[in-house]
C-alpha cells in the first residue's frame, strides 16, 4: 500500500469509526429478549410520541452503562425491559408507554402528571436514581409557573409488565390518557361493573373503584390497569366526543404523598375480546369470534349504556381448577374445544341489570394451573402491587381482616385433611377452635350485609323525606337504578341469621365426626356447605360495596348538576361514608 493510499484509508477511517463506535454503544450488552432492566438516551428529543417502529428499532439510542447514574441526557430518557418501554419526554411533563418485544412495539398509553398550579409544565431536571438489571428509577423535576416544582419516579423492575409511579410534592393526580370503548372496575367475588362513554353527559365520570380499574385499549390486544393504595384516592375516566361515538379517552387518579401508583400493561393478542349480544334471552347458544389467548379464569360481562349488569367467568369442563365452582346453571359463558360459547338462559338477567343492546365483554382475571408462567393477570398485578390475593383484600376492605382470617375456605381445607389422614382425634381441641372462629367469622360478615341492607332503607327513608321538594325528587329519581342494583345486591342474605345459624350448625356436626368411622367423607360434604355459605357471602359483600360506592358516585355527580338537591344529596354522601369507612385502610 503507498503512503498516500494509507492515509486515504486512515482518513475513510476516521469518517467511518464514530457511526461504527456509535452503533457498538447503542447495543454495546442489550439483548432484546433479555428481562433485565436497562437505561436509555435516544439523542434527540422527540415533541410528540415516538412511532412504535422507532421504539422497536432503537435506532441511535445509546445504551448506558450499568450502575451509571451520572448520564447527562442528550435527547429523551427510556427506561426498558423485555415487556415494557417508557419513554420520558425532554420536551414536555410526562411519558409514553409502550408494550414490546424482541421484534415489535406498541404505543398505548401517555402519562401525565397533573400538577398543582395552572399552566404547561416542562423537566426541570432529570436524575438517575437507580441503573441496575434489576431495576432503574428515573426521578423528573417538573417546574409549573407560580410552584416550587414538584416531582416524579419512575421505576421498572426486571421481567415485570408495571410501572410504579412515586408522585412527590405538587403532584395532585396522575392522567393516563389511553382511548378506549370500555373501562371495567372488577369485582372479582361479584359482578363487575363495566363503563362505556354512552349514557353519560360531561367530561368527567367518577369511578366506583377503591384501588384499580382496567383500560381495555390496543383493539383487543392490550388491558392497562392502573392500581393505587388507598380508598381515599379517588379515580374518575374522561370522556369525549359527540352522541353514540363518545368514546373513553383516560382516566385520572389522586395521588398521596409518598403513596405509589402502578400501572400495568397486560399485552396479548386477543387478551379481551368485545362481541354484540341480543338483548333478549335466546335458545340458541352462540358461537363467539374468539378463542382464548392462554389458559386462565375468563371473565365476561355485559356492558351497555348502564354499567349495571351481569358478569360470569367462563366456564370450561377441561379445566379442573373451575370445574364444580362454575355449574351450568350459573354462566352462559362456555369453553368448549378452545371456542368461545354463550347462551343466556332465563332467569340469569335480573331488573337490575340493565336494558338495550349491550356488549359481552371478555377478558382474563386470575391464573389456573395451566397459565404460562410469562402471562399475566389482573389478580397476579393486585398481588404484585398492593400484595394480596382476591379473598384477602375483599377481608381488608370490608374490616374483616384477622391475623388467622378464620374463612369458611381456608378453615375447612384444614379441617378436611386432619380427617382424611385420620388425625382429626389428635387435633380435636384446635378443629373445635378454629371452627367457632369460622362462625364468628360468619357471623361478622352477616353483620356487614346488614349494615347495607340498612343503608338502602336508610337511603330511602331520606328520598320519601323531601318527596314535597321537587329537586329533591328529582335527585331521587335518578339514584333509583343505583338503589335498586343495591338492594339486588344485598338480596336474601339481609335481615336473618339463616347464614351464621347453618354455619353453626355444620360445625357442631363435624365436631361430632370426631373419632367416628368413615367420618372422612361426611366432613367433606359439611365442608362443602359451610363453603357454599362463604362464597354466597362474599359475593353478596363484593357487590353491596361495588354497588354502594357506584351509589356515592351517582349522588355526587347528580347533586353537582342539580344544585337545589345539594342538601338531600349531602346527607346521603354522610350516610354512604359511615357505611363505606369501615375499612381498615
Amino acid at each position: 500500500m503507498t503512503r498516500k493510499s494509507m492515509a486515504s484509508a486512515a482518513v475513510l477511517f476516521a469518517i467511518v469509526w464514530p457511526i461504527f463506535a456509535a452503533d457498538a454503544a447503542s447495543s454495546a450488552g442489550y439483548e432484546p429478549d433479555n428481562p433485565s432492566t436497562r437505561l436509555f438516551d435516544t439523542g434527540t428529543t422527540a415533541g410528540d410520541p415516538l412511532p412504535a417502529t422507532a421504539v422497536a428499532e432503537k435506532k441511535g439510542w445509546v445504551a448506558l452503562a450499568e450502575e451509571d447514574v451520572t448520564h447527562n441526557f442528550a435527547g429523551d430518557a427510556v427506561l426498558l425491559n423485555d415487556r415494557l418501554a417508557v419513554l420520558l419526554r425532554a420536551r414536555s411533563a410526562g411519558a409514553e408507554l409502550y408494550t414490546q418485544t424482541a421484534s415489535a412495539a406498541a404505543r398505548q398509553a401517555s402519562i401525565v402528571p397533573v400538577l398543582d398550579g395552572s399552566g404547561e409544565s416542562t423537566p426541570a431536571a432529570v436524575r438517575i436514581v437507580e441503573n441496575s438489571p434489576a431495576a432503574v428509577t428515573v426521578e423528573v423535576g417538573l417546574r409549573p409557573p407560580g410552584t416550587s416544582g414538584a416531582k416524579l419516579v419512575y421505576r421498572l423492575t426486571t421481567g415485570q409488565a408495571i410501572l410504579e409511579l412515586r408522585p412527590g410534592e405538587g403532584v395532585r393526580k396522575v392522567r393516563v390518557e389511553a382511548t378506549g370503548r370500555y373501562l371495567a372496575v372488577p369485582d372479582f367475588f361479584g359482578d363487575d361493573m363495566v363503563f362505556t362513554a354512552n349514557g353519560f353527559a360531561g367530561p368527567r365520570l367518577g369511578l366506583p373503584a377503591e384501588n384499580f380499574f382496567l383500560h381495555f385499549v390496543d383493539r383487543g390486544n392490550c388491558l392497562l390497569m392502573c392500581v393505587w393504595p388507598s380508598s381515599r384516592q379517588q379515580a374518575a375516566a374522561l370522556l369525549a366526543g359527540p352522541g353514540s361515538q363518545r368514546t373513553i379517552q383516560g382516566s385520572e387518579i389522586e395521588c398521596l404523598p409518598g403513596k405509589s401508583l402502578w400501572i400495568a400493561a397486560l399485552a396479548a393478542p386477543g387478551i379481551w375480546h368485545e362481541e354484540s349480544v341480543a338483548g333478549a334471552e335466546g335458545p340458541a347458544a352462540t358461537t363467539l369470534d374468539w378463542k382464548p389467548p392462554f389458559p386462565a379464569k375468563w371473565r365476561a360481562s355485559l356492558a351497555g349504556s348502564s354499567p349495571i349488569g351481569p358478569s360470569w367467568y367462563i366456564r370450561n369442563p377441561h379445566d379442573a381448577d373451575q370445574g364444580a365452582a362454575l355449574p351450568a346453571d350459573r354462566s352462559p359463558c362456555c369453553l368448549d374445544a378452545q371456542r368461545g360459547t354463550v347462551q343466556i338462559r332465563t332467569g340469569m338477567l335480573s331488573p337490575s341489570d340493565g336494558q338495550g343492546p349491550r356488549s359481552l365483554v371478555i377478558y382474563p382475571i386470575d391464573r389456573t394451573r395451566t397459565t404460562p408462567l410469562a402471562a399475566f393477570c389482573p389478580i397476579d398485578i393486585l398481588r404484585a402491587t398492593l400484595g394480596v390475593g382476591p379473598c384477602q383484600y375483599i377481608l381488608q376492605t370490608e374490616g374483616l381482616a384477622s391475623d388467622t382470617n378464620p374463612t369458611p375456605d381456608s378453615v375447612m381445607t384444614w379441617v378436611e385433611k386432619q380427617f382424611s389422614k385420620r388425625r382429626e382425634k389428635k387435633a380435636a381441641d384446635e378443629i373445635r377452635d378454629l371452627l367457632a372462629q369460622m362462625v364468628d367469622h360468619v357471623g361478622h360478615a352477616e353483620q356487614r350485609i346488614e349494615k347495607y341492607a340498612q343503608l338502602a332503607r336508610d337511603v330511602r327513608s331520606l328520598c320519601e323525606a323531601n318527596a314535597a321538594d321537587a329537586a329533591a325528587v328529582g335527585l331521587s329519581t335518578a339514584l333509583r337504578p343505583a338503589l335498586d342494583y343495591l338492594e339486588h345486591a344485598i338480596g336474601p342474605q339481609a335481615g336473618s341469621a339463616r347464614s351464621g345459624e347453618h354455619a353453626r350448625k355444620c360445625s357442631a356436626e363435624i365436631i361430632a365426626l370426631i373419632g367416628t368411622q368413615n367420618a372422612a367423607a361426611e366432613c367433606r360434604r359439611l365442608a362443602a356447605e359451610v363453603r357454599r355459605i362463604g362464597a354466597a357471602q362474599d359475593r353478596a359483600l363484593a357487590n353491596c360495596r361495588m354497588a354502594t360506592r357506584w351509589l356515592r358516585q351517582q349522588v355526587s355527580m347528580l347533586a353537582s348538576q342539580a344544585p337545589d338537591s345539594a342538601d338531600l344529596g349531602r346527607k346521603i354522601e354522610r350516610r354512604i361514608d359511615e357505611t363505606l369507612t369501615t375499612s381498615t385502610k
